[in-house]
């Protein structure tokens, strides 16, 4: 199978020049985390990404947030070869090309049926991202940036005061807790005008705390008031076929692992997943 058979043949796109808020609408509207980049005659130029946003959230023009020539493929490539870049650069989302042409995207969402024809016999527990960080239900939800931007991660197992988990929180949650005031909308975003109904939610689901803390204001909740509850997780002994089926209907970036008591050992991600199918 080559990718031609795998990718995203018409992906969302933003040309450059454009600004930091024409990518914040595009990735909002489309319900993406980030796009391929293009020059006006359909050459690609690079990628952007929701990280690249936040992580410089005072920079405005897309030129100087975005990815230059980021890693690519061909049509004929072999899936193997995408996953490997995958893997490799650890990155989620690459871009398809002829000649210098954008022709399509692939993430490893896209590659999840591979795993599941090809690793029926391969263990989750031998292939474990002990990388894990979890958080107490009980933590105030004021210290959750401040785990992100250390660990960069994004999602997190929750646990109760047993050890128990009892839940998943990720920066989308976050997200929703955050407020930005009106005032910042209306002048320092200059969006409050806009007709369309994507920049309200959309502005509090993106820009969340990674705009000054004076900017913005974040719940005092608890973590156990925003997470998801119960999630579904995937047991030790599983296979990654069985993990990588789960991820795709779905559509999660991470399972939580449990031993046979149900107690969480590790949280294993789609990367992991391919690298396993690599090994």
């Amino acid at each position: 199978m080559n990718v031609s058979n795998v990718m995203i043949t018409d992906p969302v796109s933003i040309t450059i020049p454009s600004t930091k808020y024409d990518v914040m609408k595009k990735i909002i509207s489309n319900n993406i985390s980030g796009m391929p980049v293009i020059k006006n005659n359909g050459n690609l130029a690079g990628f952007i990404t929701r990280q690249d946003i936040l992580e410089s959230p005072k920079e405005d023009q897309l030129a100087l947030l975005m990815q230059w020539e980021p890693p690519t493929i061909r049509p004929s490539d072999s899936v193997e070869k995408a996953i490997k870049i995958l893997v490799e650069n650890n990155i989620y989302h690459l871009c398809v090309v002829k000649g210098n042409e954008l022709v399509g995207l692939v993430s490893p969402y896209e590659l999840l049926p591979v795993i599941e024809a090809k690793c029926s016999d391969i263990l989750v527990e031998d292939h474990l991202n002990r990388y894990c960080i979890p958080v107490w239900e009980e933590m105030p939800l004021e210290l959750l940036p401040t785990i992100i931007k250390i660990t960069d991660h994004y999602a997190m197992p929750v646990l109760d005061g047993k050890g128990n988990l009892t839940g998943i929180i990720t920066d989308r949650d976050l997200f929703s807790t955050t407020e930005i005031t009106e005032i910042m909308t209306k002048t320092e975003l200059g969006l409050g005008l806009d007709d369309d109904e994507w920049t309200w939610e959309g502005v509090k689901n993106i820009m969340t705390f990674f705009y000054e803390e004076q900017k913005l204001s974040i719940s005092s909740n608890l973590v156990k008031d925003v997470m998801v509850k119960s999630p579904t997780t995937v047991y030790r002994k599983s296979t990654m076929a069985q993990a990588a089926r789960l991820m795709r209907k779905n559509y999660y970036g991470q399972l939580p692992v449990t031993d046979n008591n149900d107690k969480l050992i590790s949280m294993i991600y789609t990367l992991d997943v391919l690298k396993a199918y690599l090994d």
